[in-house]
């Protein structure tokens, strides 16, 4: 008994579209994957010319390369991608395989194809998605670089680079371990430890100065990242933020400070000195005198809070990781603690800064630890219900009575405090 000639069905239960296609383009065969990936059922397309299917834009592309093929003396094979047109009329992404393999019980060339529009779809959004990196990083102002986890080798690094550390891009391309040169030699202890660090996989942020064409003038902040995978550093990457001048305003700052607070309480502590001296020699003269020892202490004290704004201007803050629960159990204590302390004076209920609803009292004292606890050293209103008391906007520990005459110190003319 002869076997039964399985191939028909083999072709029929492929996933891959198989079409035989004679010297013209017409379709002799196609199996039941074409209506899958199409929607025409075969018969549908015997005696069509399958260059009419493909799209306008790729026809010729395909056109050439199946006559190539075909035309051949040695065995040859060709794989091209082009849109063909569906029975709804829409366009799908084919890559097919085509030969100039045939011989008299094929009637035509063998073509198959797969549907890749998905693949197409996703290559095409990911070269979308890097022009537009490119063109971000082609116009930043911060180096943006990506390094192997061994810093042997710069997998990216944009043009900034050139302008911030003095040095070419294409050197620190073609040499990675180039780009230390360019860094100020007090300063590159730090940043080869802080290499280490970014290869064992923790995270950077650190200052330091680059560019000897400036002689390391330049000032940088740099953020960088350790990108792991399955548990291993596969690449670090991060940026490099020109702060040059930032460095020099804060400079400024604490200079322009430095000379106004100095010569602010010198001359001032003279002023009260020559004040005190009129007084015991003019007692007659206290009220007066009284009005400008206050006005002088009132400067001196804001002399002091000129410094602590400058110090939060430019301080940077840095992240750092906390036990929030601990923090919050932690508040609550001494925001209880406080209460209980002035437990013999009348209180309301009030909602207080975390959780539920508390008693805060009005004494000044329970107010300032709900402040230092709140916001972390910062001056912030505690929940002071409405009409109670509340704390002076000054520190317990910067609250000083005005000494008497008796307790202040005397001066001899001609002398400062």
């Amino acid at each position: 008994m002869d076997a039964p000639d399985l191939t028909g069905v083999l072709l029929d239960h492929t996933q891959d579209k198989i079409v035989l296609l004679d010297r013209s383009g017409a379709f002799t065969y196609a199996n039941d994957a074409t209506e899958r990936i199409l929607g025409f059922a075969p018969e549908e397309l015997l005696g069509e010319n399958a260059f009419e299917y493909v799209h306008s834009n790729d026809r010729q592309m395909v056109r050439r390369a199946f006559d190539r093929t075909i035309e051949r003396d040695s065995f040859t094979e060709t794989t091209v991608e082009y849109r063909h047109r569906t029975k709804d009329g829409s366009w799908v992404w084919l890559e097919s395989r085509m030969s100039n393999l045939t011989d008299s019980a094929l009637d035509g060339y063998v073509v198959s194809s797969r549907d890749v529009t998905d693949r197409v779809h996703a290559e095409e959004e990911r070269r979308q998605t890097a022009e537009r990196l490119e063109e971000i990083a082609s116009v930043s102002g911060d180096v943006l670089w990506m390094f192997d986890a061994d810093w042997s080798e710069v997998l990216f690094v944009n043009p900034a680079y050139e302008a911030v550390y003095g040095r070419p891009a294409d050197e620190v391309e073609a040499s990675p371990e180039s780009f230390l040169e360019a860094i100020h030699p007090d300063d590159l202890p730090r940043v080869q430890d802080a290499m280490e660090c970014l290869s064992a996989g923790q995270s950077v942020d650190m200052e330091y100065r680059v560019n000897p064409e400036e002689n390391y003038n330049r000032w940088v902040w740099v953020q960088a990242e350790p990108i792991v995978a399955d548990g291993e550093v596969v690449r670090i990457t991060g940026f490099a933020r020109d702060v040059t001048d930032r460095r020099r305003r804060e400079r400024q700052l604490y200079v322009m400070d430095n000379l106004l607070r100095h010569n602010l309480r010198n001359d001032l502590n003279v002023i009260m000195g020559v004040a005190e001296l009129i007084e015991d020699d003019a007692p007659e003269t206290a009220e007066r005198t009284a009005v400008i020892r206050r006005t002088g202490e009132a400067l001196l004290e804001s002399a002091e809070k000129g410094r602590e704004i400058i110090d939060l201007v430019t301080k940077r803050a840095r992240r750092e990781r906390v036990d929030l629960p601990s923090l919050v159990e932690d508040a609550l204590d001494t925001i209880d603690v406080g209460s209980a302390q002035d437990s013999s004076k009348p209180v309301r209920s009030s909602p207080a800064p975390f959780g539920p609803a508390r008693n805060c009292a009005s004494a000044s004292s329970s107010c300032w630890r709900t402040r230092s606890v709140t916001a972390s050293g910062r001056t912030r209103s505690c929940a002071c219900p409405l009409g109670a008391p509340t704390a002076s906007r000054r520190s317990p520990s910067r609250t000083t009575a005005r000494p008497s005459r008796r307790s202040r110190p005397t001066y001899s003319r001609g002398t400062t405090r």
